[in-house]
């Protein structure tokens, strides 16, 4: 019987190979060569080279303000907040008018990595005396540069309608087709631009048929990046 002692604590590898780990360079090497055929034929993803992508970002109704010529909001043109019966629930919206055309206003700065391209939104919304009925929103914008005139003409509105469900309820609008920002004198926005946006409830659409305000919670608007850096 062996000596107990003298026997080694290493292990020795007959086929003079270590050990397979998974997880390990092997499977690393296998996976790259997976993502980018046989051997790496392409950069991996970094901050200034990654896939283009779609970011969506939310505009509260409490970042929007009624425009002083026909703005919605309450009788100083801003957002409200309101509370439900039971459960105390609290939240924040803009009031527009079911006949006359109330609009509102808010600015944004697209961030670094903007592809320059379109863009498209969707509004959510609630009511509180609604029976029936749709509503037609509208949304355009105009860019500004360094030394760029404020006072320009907007670009293309892209209208949006949405139909009443139920009142108390959350309302979530198609998403629009492509919105061109500007095109005016200032032309098509670029990276770094300031954009000014305006959304109108368009009362005289045939679409927009349900009475009563209709509150905007907020605005979702998806762009596309394609880096991460400038």
């Amino acid at each position: 019987m062996p000596n107990p002692g003298n026997m080694s604590r290493t292990p020795t590898w007959t086929n003079k190979r270590e050990p397979h780990l998974p997880g390990g360079d092997d499977d690393l090497r296998s996976g790259l060569n997976q993502i980018g055929g046989p051997g790496i034929t392409s950069p991996l993803p970094t901050k200034e080279n990654v896939p283009a992508f779609n970011v969506a970002v939310w505009v509260s109704a409490s970042a929007m303000v009624g425009t002083f010529t026909a703005g919605a909001g309450d009788g100083n043109k801003l957002p409200q907040r309101a509370e439900t019966a039971v459960n105390l629930v609290n939240y924040d919206y803009l009031a527009f008018d079911p006949t006359t055309s109330e609009n509102a206003f808010f600015q944004y700065k697209i961030p670094i990595g903007w592809d320059e391209g379109k863009l498209t939104f969707r509004y959510l919304w609630t009511n509180t005396d609604g029976v029936a009925g749709g509503v037609v929103f509208g949304l355009k914008a105009q860019p500004l540069s360094d030394n760029d005139t404020i006072d320009t003409a907007w670009g293309t509105e892209i209208l949006v309608t949405d139909s009443w469900q139920a009142q108390n309820k959350v309302h979530i609008s198609p998403i629009s087709t492509d919105l061109t920002i500007g095109a005016g004198a200032n032309g098509t926005a670029v990276e770094g631009d300031i954009v000014m946006f305006n959304l109108a409830r368009k009362t005289a659409d045939a679409g927009d048929t349900m009475a009563g305000d209709c509150r905007i919670l907020g605005l979702e608007i998806t762009f596309r990046r394609t880096t991460l850096t400038d």
